[in-house]
């Protein structure tokens, strides 16, 4: 989030952030997980550590290791299906403005998911 090359609107966001949002340092990470990045090997060590009760992770190997060590996950796509559940997005949008970011996706997946939603 404080990477320059994160979009302006994250960077001004985290920092100012709301109370509710928490900043925490993982002071071990686990030394099984060099497959991943550090990023993803911090989510996971941190997720195993707190216990949390959900870990919010996109890359198909660091899913399948959470999955594995019984951390309940889910994705960006999870979170933008449920959010339009509960009709705080509207899902075809919410999906368009993220294809025009850096994240990438099978489109096979995004239709599935609209799909399901018809």
């Amino acid at each position: 989030m404080v990477d320059p090359s994160a979009p302006l609107f994250l960077q001004q966001w985290i920092a100012n952030p709301p109370p509710w949002f928490t900043v925490q340092t993982v002071s071990v990470v686990d030394e099984t997980l060099d497959a991943l990045d550090p990023g993803e090997q911090a989510a996971i060590s941190l997720a195993q550590t707190l216990p949390a009760d959900l870990l919010i992770i996109d890359e198909r190997l660091g899913r399948q290791i959470a999955s594995d060590r019984g951390i309940p996950i889910i994705g960006t796509l999870g979170i933008l299906d449920d959010a339009a559940s509960q009709g705080f997005v509207e899902l075809s949008d919410a999906i368009a403005r993220l294809q025009q970011t850096n994240f990438r996706i099978s489109r096979r997946i995004i239709q599935a998911l609209l799909e399901s939603r018809e």
